[in-house]
């Protein structure tokens, strides 16, 4: 071979190595006279030299050169081939997503070109993955036919291998038949010809399939030799996967056989070899089967330390994924873990760690996207590119999180709860042609994000949009605490109802356990409290509140836990639990007598909400230090809230210059968008929201604040009708939603929850929403997150929301927000003046209110409140009734944050 056609072969070879996958053909038509053996066996020995300096291409131009060479040197021959390869390779990867349909179309036009150029090993292989995808559907008989085919060619070909494959597979058919004796047959030549072969890791499953069978036979000490044999030849080559699959199955054989030690002792060599930060599926299989193990014994140390490896696989798993759905199904799938994880601690005399082991469960994509938010990279960059990541951030999770909430709803059963009041709505969806502009605005946001992190890795090679969040110690969760607070966490178990208490002076954990009967009294209480609610023309709600309270105070045995706790603890945190959310536990009714007091009496410096004691911490290190008082409010937007108008005017005389806001037609998204009212709404360190809301539980991103220009006439909505019989409560199917007979609303001109997340507030230490069922969450028990509207503005940077967990009364409601404000002129907290303002409630008479409202100032002019005395329509009260003292008045709005 000449040195000019030697220096010929390797400038095509180059060629070929520098190109993109798919463009090889087309290099080689340019030179068909090189085309031959002296091209091949260059190939192979530029891949020699390849791999010996450890080049990763080595492989593909081996393979190349054997391709080449199997189609004899003809290029149309070869360009079959590789659009059949390509075909094949399609077809491998829908499998792998078990896209079964689209697979078998990908290796069904990949076979008939293997066909056209004769390629019988590819057909072979072809036959193959189809009988897999019809084994995989249950498919058994045509499954088998095909492997059948598979086997005939191989053997004909003698492809040893091949057959050795395709003998294990139809073993696997038989197995799953049922078949012990023919699935043995056939896995025992499966065997022999890789023993034949020197196949060890071949060998080794073949061991273990046969394994397999018999301990459906019920030969467990066969079994285990077999396993055992398996387990030498994984050592042996170092497949630590390998050999955590057959320690667990030595684990069950020895459990079986009642040698528990051996057993404990397999699943933990397992974890050892594989631990969950590195093989995350085996570690959660492994770890869930070792903690079930050590419970049943009652080894509690052994079961937390099962189950926090399993647990800490899921966490894991949840890492490698971008998407918020998936790791809630992944954290979905591992509830089972954390019930007995808390148990476990429990009886092992660790409260402390069974509270922290509630807390990994709860709320972990909130935790996630509050530490996430505020990460940026190190470097001196420039302003506008850091404004610009902000932007760019929260767009993107809003849209992502929105999306794919809509596809996947959470809780359709509840879709019809909720919108009841003055100040509520009701909920809908969007169309498909809103869906699809979403999503290209996700796409182009998303592809803004990461041309602009190619940007900031210039300034920080290492800077990533998210890390691992650690779970929350216990030892953090008692510095929380100061001396005079007091935290009470619940959680609901299979065992019952779980309250945590935690004493801020000492640090000391004590913790109840209510029978699993109060856990079905509570599903019960809050079914009837739901479905009493969603009644729209009853009144049967509000005069069962009290009874409802009454009742999940004996629920929760407040009775018997109250007296416990002593009186030097005078401010009260409390963490709900799924459907304790729904509940106002502020106001429980500490007695029976027709004016109680409420739990809130307990704690004179008031009660505070969190959704988790992680979320407190997150919160505690971003609390906000400014002194200033810049108010903005969004002022009765549909126009039919008269005294959302003369709230908001009272509001205002407590910020003097320092105050803005947006009232009635004015108060659109558009207006909330465009400066000057949005860099006030986003500077504001107070927001104050006097409108209409309502909570979707079908769609929790779609729960909206109803503004200006949302609420449309039915003959604006594109040429829908409402008939007469239309209800609120029926389902929307566009995103206009049922609100008012003759009305509709526009979600598209609202706020959801799900574009809050987009929002910037970085001053901002309180927003209330002075609107129905702002607080209102998810409750679904496959679900562990915190989703409320208020949880968009803690989202947002608001250190405290104020929220509502019920439909509003527009008198009450406006008073008691006058009377807040006033309280936090002087209070030292967001909760302290919230209790201050509730009791006034309660305890104000028509003298005291109608006084109260005629307070002048120094000059001897009336405050803007005195307005709020239009139609209260006291007018025959007597002078010391008490017109707000039911809780229906105030006990729906809590305080959530620091």
């Amino acid at each position: 071979m000449d040195e000019q056609r030697v220096q010929a072969y390797l400038s095509l070879i180059q060629e070929l190595l520098n190109c993109r996958s798919g463009e090889e053909a087309a290099i080689l038509r340019k030179h068909p006279e090189l085309v031959d053996e002296g091209l091949v066996q260059v190939m192979r020995d530029v891949a020699e030299m390849m791999a010996e300096e450890g080049e990763g291409n080595a492989g593909w131009l081996r393979d190349f050169a054997d391709t080449i060479e199997a189609v004899n040197y003809e290029l149309p021959r070869l360009e079959t081939k590789s659009t059949a390869d390509a075909l094949l390779q399609q077809g491998f990867q829908q499998y792998e997503r078990s896209q079964y349909p689209q697979a078998w179309e990908s290796l069904q036009q990949s076979l008939a070109l293997y066909e056209e150029i004769g390629d019988r090993a590819r057909i072979a292989l072809c036959w193959e993955w189809l009988g897999c995808i019809e084994r995989d559907r249950g498919n058994w008989d045509e499954a088998e036919r095909l492997y059948q085919q598979s086997l005939a060619l191989r053997t004909e070909l003698g492809d040893r291998a091949g057959m050795a494959t395709s003998w294990g597979q139809l073993g696997d058919i038989q197995r799953n038949r049922g078949n012990w004796d023919e699935a043995e047959r056939l896995y025992q030549q499966c065997l022999a010809i890789e023993t034949e072969l020197g196949d060890r890791a071949g060998m080794a499953s073949s061991w273990g399939l046969l394994g397999d069978i018999q301990r459906n036979r019920g030969n467990w000490e066969e079994a285990e030799r077999l396993y055992q044999q398996y387990l030498e030849v994984m050592t042996e080559l170092g497949d630590r996967k390998g050999m955590a699959d057959i320690y667990n199955l030595l684990a069950f054989v020895y459990q079986h056989l009642n040698r528990i030690p051996e057993a404990i002792a397999a699943w933990k060599e397992g974890l050892t070899i594989c631990p969950p930060e590195q093989f995350p599926l085996e570690a959660l299989d492994i770890g869930r089967r070792l903690g079930n193990a050590a419970f049943r014994i009652q080894d509690w140390e052994t079961a937390i330390y099962g189950y926090e490896a399993a647990i800490e696989a899921v966490e894991t798993r949840c890492t490698f994924t971008d998407s918020y759905s998936e790791k809630q199904k992944r954290r979905e799938a591992a509830l089972d873990l954390y019930p007995q994880l808390v148990q476990a601690c429990i009886n092992g005399g660790d409260i402390g760690k069974a509270l922290a082991s509630v807390e990994r469960s709860k709320s972990r994509n909130l935790i996630e996207l509050l530490s996430n938010r505020d990460l940026y990279p190190k470097g001196d960059i420039p302003p506008e590119i850091l404004r610009q990541l902000d932007k760019l951030r929260r767009e993107v999770t809003a849209k992502q999180r929105l999306i794919e909430t809509l596809e996947t709803p959470t809780n359709s059963d509840n879709q019809d709860i909720g919108g009841l009041g003055q100040r509520g709505s009701s909920a809908a969806n969007f169309t498909p042609e809103v869906m699809k502009s979403l999503r290209q605005e996700y796409e182009q946001a998303q592809k803004a994000l990461t041309k602009l992190l190619k940007t900031l890795n210039t300034y920080d090679p290492n800077f990533s949009l998210t890390q691992r969040v650690q779970p929350i110690q216990f030892s953090k969760i008692q510095e929380l605490l100061d001396k005079e607070t007091l935290l009470m966490q619940w959680y609901l178990s299979p065992q019952g109802i779980y309250t945590f208490i935690v004493r801020g002076e000492t640090g000391e954990i004590s913790v109840h356990l209510s029978p699993p009967e109060n856990l079905e009294q509570l599903q019960e209480l809050r079914d009837t409290y739901l479905q009493t609610y969603q009644r729209h023309h009853s009144d049967d709600w509000e005069t069962n509140l009290d009874h409802f309270l009454r009742r999940l105070r004996d629920i929760l045995e407040l009775p018997q836990l109250l007296p416990q706790i002593p009186p030097t603890y005078r401010r009260l945190i409390v963490v709900p639990y799924r459907e304790l959310h729904l509940f106002p536990l502020h106001a429980l009714p500490l007695g029976d007598e027709d004016e109680p007091d409420y739990l809130a009496d307990r704690f004179p410096l008031g009660v505070t909400y969190s959704p988790s004691c992680q979320f407190l911490e997150v919160s505690q290190r971003q609390r906000k230090t400014s002194n200033r008082q810049r108010f903005f409010a969004i002022q009765n937007p549909t126009e039919d809230l008269y005294y959302a108008d003369l709230e908001v005017e009272a509001i205002l005389a407590n910020f003097s210059t320092n105050a803005s806001r947006l009232t009635r037609q004015q108060a659109s998204k558009t207006s909330l968008k465009e400066d000057p009212h949005r860099q006030a709404f986003q500077e504001a360190d107070y927001l104050h929201f006097a409108g209409h809301g309502a909570f979707n539980f079908n769609s929790p991103l779609l729960s909206p604040l109803v503004l200006a220009g949302a609420k449309v006439s039915v003959s604006d909505t594109e040429g829908l009708t409402l008939c007469e019989e239309t209800t609120p409560s029926e389902p929307a199917e566009t995103r206009f939603l049922p609100w008012r007979k003759g009305t509709q609303i526009d979600l598209s001109k609202c706020y959801t929850l799900g574009e809050l997340f987009e929002l910037d507030l970085p001053a901002c230490r309180l927003v209330i929403l002075s609107a129905c069922e702002t607080g209102l969450t998810d409750f679904s028990p496959n679900l562990e997150e915190y989703i409320s509207l208020g949880l968009g503005f803690l989202y947002a940077g608001a250190a405290n929301v104020i929220c509502s967990l019920w439909a509003v009364n527009d008198v009450s409601t406006a008073i008691l927000m006058v009377k807040l404000y006033e309280e936090m002129q002087t209070q030292p907290s967001v909760a302290l003046a919230l209790k201050q303002a509730q009791e006034w409630m309660r305890a104000v008479t028509k003298q005291e209110l109608t006084a109260w409202l005629n307070e002048q100032d120094s000059a001897g002019n009336p405050y803007p409140k005195a307005k709020l005395r239009d139609n209260l329509g006291l007018g025959l009260k007597r002078a010391d009734y008490r017109p707000y003292q039911h809780p229906i008045h105030w006990g729906a709005f809590c305080a959530i944050g620091v």
